[in-house]
């Protein structure tokens, strides 16, 4: 009887220890999944309030564009055939507090570049073809800025290439063949090039070149040939004359006429060519007729901090032929 006593207690400590066992690994299974929960809530409640600061930081610097088209409107009202830099559109610029961070923005001349996609023209069945005379530009600009000649001449029939609608490459260009061997492998879009950042997937355009260039280079919506305003060209974009001019004409000595340039810019363009320092340089009509006193587009940086939010915003702006300005493009991120 006492041997059958003991055994049934040790049966019945043994029962009591298994289930303070289980017990046990059921507390620790519902603590891990616990912390599990209160770490999924916590990423939950700050996820929802960075998306939440992301989009009002988007509202903000959407309501920069509203802005700066309200100035660029106002500057079209001020002077309807001339834009300077002491207008309103070139001194609304700086930083600007809101409620939790701040809005930085800065309007500038989006005319005064290379229009890449200038490279190329429509012919009478709307295709895409080569445009000699951009390409000629193209390739005095890169020279002015330190491009060899036969760098320049590779570079100028690729752009073209990247964009005409045929797969035929034109002297020194690359087609089809030249990415689809790539890893990963791609194929020239056959169209105008939306961003500028496009140039960094075209053959023969490596960083240093691109990142010399591309303060001198555009994507507008057109193949026009590139339209200078001298009146807010600046000395450091003086090679852009030199573009258009020619080699005879150097950077330096157009960068000499712009410092000298009134604050309030050239009362004509002719008071701008007649400039001593292009004395001695024939300069034809077609080449005057590429420089201008009004500006047809504007650039516009707009950079948010809001909370945790940064966000940062390109917009591409038409100042509209009836001076009803408008968006053409935008860009969200940092450009590279």
């Amino acid at each position: 009887m006492i041997n059958q006593n003991l055994k049934t207690l040790k049966a019945s400590n043994s029962d009591r220890g298994a289930v303070l066992i289980t017990v046990l690994l059921i507390v620790a299974v519902m603590a891990a999944v616990a912390v599990a929960l209160v770490d999924d809530i916590r990423f939950g409640i700050r996820r929802a309030s960075n998306i939440s600061s992301t989009t009002q930081a988007n509202w903000y610097a959407l309501g920069s564009e509203a802005l700066a088209l309200s100035v660029i409107d106002q500057t079209s009202q001020l002077s309807a055939d001339k834009t300077t830099l002491e207008q309103p559109w070139a001194t609304n610029r700086g930083i600007f507090p809101i409620d939790g961070g701040s809005i930085a923005t800065q309007l500038a001349d989006g005319s005064n570049c290379f229009n890449v996609n200038s490279l190329v023209e429509k012919n009478e069945r709307s295709e895409y073809i080569a445009n000699v005379d951009a390409r000629k530009q193209f390739r005095t600009l890169l020279e002015a800025n330190g491009v060899s000649d036969s760098e320049s001449e590779t570079i100028s029939g690729a752009i073209t290439d990247w964009i005409d609608s045929d797969s035929r490459p034109v002297p020194r260009g690359a087609e089809d063949f030249d990415y689809t061997g790539g890893n990963p492998a791609y194929r020239p879009p056959n169209h105008l090039i939306s961003d500028i950042t496009e140039l960094r997937a075209i053959k023969g355009i490596d960083l240093e070149t691109y990142t010399v260039l591309k303060p001198l280079l555009c994507a507008l919506p057109n193949t026009n040939l590139s339209e200078i305003n001298i009146n807010t060209l600046t000395p450091d974009q003086a090679s852009l004359i030199t573009m258009i001019v020619g080699k005879a004409l150097k950077a330096d000595t157009v960068a000499t006429v712009l410092g000298n340039r009134p604050a309030s810019g050239f009362d004509t363009l002719e008071a701008f060519w007649s400039s001593k320092e292009f004395e001695d340089i024939d300069i034809d009509q077609s080449v005057r007729d590429q420089v201008k006193e009004k500006t047809a587009f504007f650039t516009l940086t707009t950079t948010v901090i809001y909370g945790d939010a940064y966000v940062t915003m390109t917009s591409l702006i038409s100042a509209g032929g009836d001076g009803n300005a408008y968006i053409v493009s935008r860009q969200f991120g940092e450009e590279i």
